[in-house]
């Protein structure tokens, strides 16, 4: 088999499996009133604490293959600090939460990760980013132009960060000559009082669902490419929901976002050529963490305690 065809035959069965996120049964999650704790980890006396020291930076990278779980990283000291790295195939963060309020100077983004591969996937599941920064860096988490597989984020939480909560855009930047075009799924997570946007998508394929942005610079912004959003609530924020970017270069890339059972106030689409497919379902309903299934603490991501309200 020639490459040409190896590669075609790669993007059309990742295709697939990007509608299987968004249309796939059972990945909602339901308003069951339960605490419970997630199957995959360990129980909670196995929870690591790591304590970094006054202007100090805990710094952890994975490798291939690797699975990360069940830290609590504490950067309540002056000036404490973390940097968190992945670029590898097929590696995985559950249960990882950041106590402390961020007045670190990083000097770029504190959690970066890609996934090189086409055919490899990464996962960060039931994490907490949520006590906020001062100043105007880091985000929550950033996703590299370099990143060509599959993410999926799955509960998620990232309140009161300089930057964006989830800025996953720059794999779609500038097409396939720039950007690694990977795609990003989003589910189940929570975005509040972030600047410039709650969660920022902009690869071909990327989703994001049952997912909550309040009180954010702008809430759900698709900067490039074809995103779906499906069952999601934006309210509060500066603008609810942005496609396209009044700074975009001509000939692009443009945004197009399909909006499905959302609810949300104000929209805004840049240039003509960007579009917004479906329209607001009502006023937003759900705005706390709890609603979707994200954690509402630190501890509570680490010991991998879930509150579904």
């Amino acid at each position: 088999m020639s490459d040409a065809d190896a590669n075609g035959r790669a993007t059309s069965d990742r295709g697939t499996s990007r509608r299987g996120y968004l249309f796939g049964a059972g990945t909602v999650l339901g308003s069951l009133g339960l605490l419970v704790t997630t199957g995959r980890s360990a129980a909670a006396e196995n929870v690591e604490t790591i304590t970094v020291g006054t202007g100090e930076t805990y710094r952890k990278s994975l490798s291939d293959g690797e699975t990360w779980e069940n830290k609590l990283i504490d950067i309540t000291a002056p000036g404490a600090g973390y940097q968190i790295t992945a670029s590898a195939n097929d590696w995985a963060i559950r249960n990882v939460g950041i106590r402390g309020r961020w007045d670190h100077d990083p000097g770029s983004q504190a959690f970066v990760v890609a996934v090189p591969e086409a055919d490899a996937s990464g996962t960060i599941e039931n994490c907490y980013v949520g006590d906020g920064a001062t100043g105007t860096d880091p985000g929550g988490l950033f996703v590299h132009r370099k990143h060509r597989g599959t993410l999926t984020v799955d509960r998620f939480t990232v309140q009161g960060m300089g930057d964006n909560g989830i800025y996953a855009s720059a794999p779609g930047y500038g097409g396939a000559s720039n950007g690694g075009q990977g795609d990003v799924h989003i589910r189940n997570s929570y975005a509040a009082n972030n600047r410039s946007s709650g969660f920022r998508l902009g690869s071909s394929g990327s989703t994001i669902e049952n997912s909550v942005m309040w009180n954010n610079d702008r809430g759900l912004w698709c900067l490039f490419e074809s995103i779906e959003a499906a069952d999601c609530d934006m309210g509060g924020n500066g603008i609810d929901v942005r496609v396209g970017s009044g700074s975009q270069e001509a000939g692009g890339p443009y945004g197009e976002l399909a909006v499905t059972d959302c609810r949300f106030g104000a929209s805004q689409v840049e240039r003509s050529q960007n579009a917004l497919h479906g329209s607001s379902q009502g006023s937003p309903r759900r705005h706390e963490p709890a609603d979707v299934g994200a954690p509402a603490s630190a501890e509570d991501a680490a010991r991998s305690v879930v509150c579904y309200r």
